[in-house]
């Protein structure tokens, strides 16, 4: 049977010392959950830049002349992913 010290190494990952400098360990489950949620951000970022509608907003700058641009809403939806990911770090 393996003992304590490698079952906590086996499911947990260091992270950086808090304010004493003392060295913490945040469990394996929280890296997971914090990709799956990283996964779906990302899912629905490409969803919201990908589509079209009415409601995309004007075209902010031109990628391919009168094809393809960069609207407002996608400037939108790319801040709220930024916001999301920097979220992700509050999760324990």
């Amino acid at each position: 049977m393996p003992s304590a010290d490698v079952i906590c190494a086996t499911f947990l990952m260091p992270r950086s010392g808090g304010e004493d400098g003392h060295l913490g360990l945040i469990p394996m489950r929280t890296w997971a959950v914090r990709g799956v949620l990283l996964l779906v951000l990302t899912a629905l970022l490409v969803l919201a830049v990908a589509g079209q509608s009415r409601i995309s907003g004007p075209v902010v700058f031109e990628i391919v002349k009168d094809q393809h641009g960069v609207h407002l809403s996608d400037l939108v939806a790319f801040g709220i992913w930024v916001l999301g990911v920097g979220a992700l770090t509050r999760v324990k």
